[in-house]
Order: structure tokens, then C-alpha cells, then sequence
């Protein structure tokens, strides 16, 4: 193919709306351009069907279901389709994202295991997403995972190019045929089985194992011996192909039962993989790790749903414990000031308030991070409510104000407050933090109203994960009942705006 600078459809204009700036990738089907939507300024990335099969009716079909499929999607986690037609060949118009593939990331090695456990984790809630949709991707490989900090910092997933996704409820009339990449292939896909959704969940499971241990389960440099491998031989554990680190055996199982050879013996949703990884020390250890850590170079930016899930340590029996001593402390000194394990006031009161840092002169995301590191909530309120007057659109504003409002025991306008950080940027109805704060609200019986109408007008479908593990691993038999409901509810609700 041309160089994309001696390309002919470089500077030309696609049926009067997209201006074509640059190509980007080319592939077994398609070619991908980079291009800027006429009048708003928008980019975007359009894929054509190469000219080759332009004039096979089958391919033609194939690239419309990938059109249809890829336009039923909708989350933060999913690229998805903005436009569709036909000029000269047909083309879909999507978003465009830029980053960095796991693919690119695994060159340097092994990733440590919370990153990769947060990583895989979005990688899960995209997937669970599109099963919903009964869309299923048949392709997850890190060449297709892209972690882009468009939304903040840190790492956010985008799982691209489900242009080999086939509709479930479609007939496979071609199901005799090898779909995928054989090192991440499913036996079911290897054996030119039929496929459903947890081939998707073998395939997340080889490129957590890869992210873990800078190796793939298998590997070959004949693809025939790949497939057999994946049809026949039982995996290896973590820890065999990365002697020199140690792995929990909660994570060991949780793979090793992802990458199960029958598709019954495997978890059975994506919902049910991340509650594993979830439940993991590995999970635990990472998030009270970067809530410790968190430094003023931080920018004022949004936070992905992985980050700001760490904003505060897990309900740990270690963080409960530490909280009750302080609680109990506090008692015997005859006058501290103290909070129990939800924020509210504990026993005793202080006869003059406690020295406070001053806010910044200039205030900052990170500042207010910073204050609320050191304890000082209300200089962090105070810093976070004159940045929801600067920046109204900043989502992380209104989800710190959130966890501080609910660390007081001001359910109402912490989940007021969420409210509004789930309208400025819908991936925060995936955050764990906001989950789980507004679970332990739903025991509350004077704002269980308000939690169930978060969840069932703001949160929908993403809730799901959290309201089921909370529904077997409730604080109280009420907050069990209630969330075991709500997923009930949401089974049946529409899906938010």
C-alpha cells in the first residue's frame, strides 16, 4: 500500500462532512484514517473496507455487522461508532483515540499487579457492557486495548476494534472458520467450536497473565502448536513462568479458573471475573497504596474511575481496627475529637477548634487531594467548592465532595454531589468508591429513596458488580436485602441517560 503521505484520499472530502488528514493503520479488512469532522472541528477515525473486497457482497455484510455491532455500544470503556455509509467502499466513523496499546506497554516488561489488575479490571466492565448488548469482541489481545489519559491521569481503557464480534443472537452460519489471534484464542475458537461470550473471558485472562508475567501461557512460533496448546495443555501458574515475584493464591485461582479448557468450569460473566480479582490482596494492597502515596505534582484534572476508586483506603478489618483504636482513643483522652467508621462525630468534643493548614493561594485538585490526605476535610471542602465555581465541568470535583460529604454522614448531598459527577462524565458510575458509598446508604432508612434513584437513574447496568457482591457480603441483612433488589430493579430498568 502507498506511503499515507503519498496516499490519494489524503486532503479529500468524505461525502461532504469529514476531511481525511492522515492514515493511521491498515488491516486484514480495513485501512484507518485520522480526519476532522467539517464545521465542529471534531476528530475522528474512519475505516474503510479495502478496495480488494469492495466488491464482495459477503465482505460488504460483514462490515455492516460490524457497524451495527460496534453502534450499540455505549461506554467509557468501548469505542464506538459515531457514523456509517458508503462512499466508493464502505466506512464507519468512530472515535478517535490516542494512547498507548498494551501491546506497546508489554515491550518494557511485566506491569506491577495493581496496575494490571486495574487495567483488566475496565477491560472486564467494556466486555460485561458489550454481552449485554449480546455483542461479543472474539478478538481481546493488548493489540487492542488502548490506555489513553484522555480522561485524567492515570491509566483508562478503550477496548478497540470489535470488528470480528459477531451478535449472539445471529445465526453463525460460518462457525467452521478459525476467528481470532492464536495466542490468545479460546479452545472453543481453537477448535472451531461455537463461541459465546466466555471466550471473551479466556482471552482477558491471557493478557492479565501476560501484564503479570511479561509471558504468555503459551507460546510458539507456529500457530498450528499455539492452537494445540490451548486445545490440550493445562496452563501454567503464575508464579512458574515469574519465579521471583509471589502471587496470592486468590489471584493464582482466579486465572487459573479464567483460563479453565471448557467454557462451563470458567467464571461465566465478566461481572464475575472482576468481583475475584476484586476480592484479591493484591487489589487491597494496591489501593492503600496509592492513597498513602499521592503527591502534589497530581494535575487538576478528572480522575479515571481506576484512580479515583483509591481515593480512599478499603473497608479493610485493618482500616476498621486502625479507626475503632482511634475512636476508643479518643474516649479515653477525655475530650479529642473523633470519627467512627462512616465520619460521623464520636464521643467527646474539643473546646477549640483544631489548627488547620490554610488553603492554597492557588487551589488545585491536587491540593485538595493533598488536604485531605493530612485529615483536613473542611479545607479541603472549602478548596473544592471554590474549584466547582471555576471549573463546573471538572467531575472529579463533585465526586470528592461526594466522599468527603458522605465521610460526614451528609448522605443527602454526598449522593447529591455524585449526582453531579456521574452528569459531567458517565464513567464515574463505574467508580468503586461511589458504589460502595452509596450501598452503605441504602441501609439508611431515611435515604434509601434517594440511593435506589441513583442507581436506577444515574448508575444503571454498572452498579451491577458491586450491588451483587454487596448483596452476599452486606454490612447489615437490610443493605444485603436492598442491594439484592436493586439488581433485580436494574435487570429491568432502562439504561440511564
Amino acid at each position: 500500500m502507498p506511503e499515507p503521505a503519498q496516499d490519494p484520499k489524503i486532503g479529500t472530502i468524505l461525502v461532504d462532512r469529514y476531511e481525511l488528514l492522515a492514515r493511521l493503520s491498515s488491516g486484514g479488512m480495513g485501512v484507518v484514517y485520522r480526519a476532522e469532522r467539517l464545521q465542529l472541528g471534531r476528530i475522528v477515525a474512519i475505516k474503510f473496507l479495502h478496495a480488494a473486497f469492495a466488491s464482495s457482497t459477503e465482505a460488504i455484510k460483514r462490515f455492516e455487522l460490524e457497524a451495527r455491532t460496534m453502534s450499540r455500544l455505549d461506554h467509557p470503556n468501548c469505542v464506538s461508532v459515531i457514523d456509517y455509509g458508503v462512499a466508493g467502499a464502505p466506512f464507519i466513523v468512530m472515535d478517535y483515540v490516542t494512547g498507548t496499546t498494551l501491546k506497546e506497554l508489554l515491550e518494557d516488561g511485566p506491569v506491577p499487579p495493581a496496575r494490571a489488575l486495574s487495567i483488566v479490571r475496565q477491560i472486564l466492565a467494556g466486555l460485561a457492557h458489550a454481552h449485554e448488548k449480546a455483542i461479543i469482541h472474539r478478538d481481546i489481545k493488548p493489540a487492542n486495548i488502548m490506555l489513553t489519559q484522555a480522561t485524567g491521569t492515570g491509566d483508562h481503557v478503550k477496548i478497540l476494534d470489535f470488528g470480528l464480534a459477531k451478535l449472539i443472537d445471529v445465526e453463525q452460519s460460518a462457525s467452521s472458520v478459525i476467528v481470532g489471534t492464536p495466542s490468545y484464542m479460546s479452545p472453543e475458537q481453537a477448535g472451531a467450536r461455537k463461541v459465546d461470550a466466555r471466550a471473551d473471558i479466556y482471552a482477558t485472562a491471557v493478557v492479565l497473565f501476560e501484564l503479570l508475567t511479561g509471558e504468555k501461557p503459551f507460546f510458539s512460533d507456529q500457530a498450528l502448536d499455539l492452537i494445540r496448546m490451548h486445545l490440550e495443555e493445562p496452563p501454567p501458574s503464575l508464579h512458574d513462568r515469574k519465579p521471583d515475584t509471589v502471587f496470592s493464591e486468590e489471584l493464582e485461582a482466579a486465572v487459573r479458573r479464567a483460563l479453565a479448557k471448557a467454557p462451563g468450569d470458567r467464571f461465566q460473566t465478566p461481572e464475575e471475573f472482576a468481583d475475584a480479582l476484586e476480592a484479591t490482596p493484591e487489589v487491597q494492597a494496591g489501593r492503600l497504596a496509592r492513597a498513602s502515596s499521592i503527591t502534589a505534582d497530581r494535575a487538576a484534572t478528572m480522575a479515571t474511575p481506576s484512580e479515583a476508586s483509591a481515593t480512599r483506603p478499603a473497608r479493610s478489618w485493618l482500616a476498621r481496627a486502625w479507626l475503632g483504636g482511634l475512636v476508643a482513643l479518643a474516649v479515653v483522652a477525655g475530650g479529642l475529637y473523633g470519627w467512627d467508621r462512616l465520619g460521623r462525630p464520636g464521643l467527646g468534643s474539643r473546646s477549640t477548634p483544631p489548627k488547620v493548614a490554610p488553603p492554597p493561594a492557588v487551589p488545585t485538585v491536587a491540593s485538595a487531594r493533598q488536604l485531605i490526605t493530612r485529615g483536613d476535610r473542611e479545607g479541603a471542602l472549602r478548596v473544592l467548592h471554590d474549584l466547582r465555581r471555576k471549573y463546573p465541568k471538572n467531575a472529579e470535583v463533585p465526586f470528592l465532595i461526594g466522599n468527603l460529604y458522605f465521610d460526614k454522614g451528609w448522605h443527602a448531598e454526598a449522593i447529591a454531589a455524585y449526582r453531579e459527577a456521574i452528569d459531567d462524565d458517565a464513567s464515574y458510575r463505574q467508580n468503586g468508591t461511589l458504589n460502595r458509598n452509596a450501598i452503605e446508604t441504602l441501609g439508611n432508612e431515611q435515604m434509601r429513596d434517594k440511593a435506589r434513584a441513583l442507581f436506577l437513574s444515574k448508575i444503571g447496568a454498572a452498579a451491577l458488580p458491586h450491588l451483587r457482591n454487596a448483596s452476599r457480603t452486606g454490612r447489615t441483612a437490610e443493605i444485603r436485602r436492598q442491594a439484592a433488589q436493586l439488581v433485580k430493579d436494574l435487570a429491568r430498568a432502562p439504561a440511564p441517560k
